[in-house]
């Protein structure tokens, strides 16, 4: 599995520049707990934590900047 995309110094460069304005940024976020563990109250935050782990498990430490655009992606989506 090739991957060097994510390594490029200018995708790397970029994310950081989009992560530093997502910082100050007023961005409503879903949060990560847990009032009970069914599905139908959870789906999404099941869905993100499994993606998460199949995403560390196929490209290691190089899925933690995925994992950070999966959240914000979601938690838009959710909003709107």
């Amino acid at each position: 599995l090739r991957y060097d995309f994510i390594a490029n110094p200018y995708f790397l460069i970029s994310i950081a520049f989009a992560l530093s304005f997502l910082l100050v940024a007023e961005l409503p976020l879903f949060a990560l707990k847990f009032k009970n563990y069914t599905w139908a109250d959870n789906k999404l935050k099941f869905i993100f934590l499994l993606v998460s782990v199949v995403l560390i498990f196929i490209l290691k430490f190089v899925a933690i900047p995925l994992i950070i655009i999966l959240y914000i992606l979601l938690s838009l989506i959710k909003k709107s």
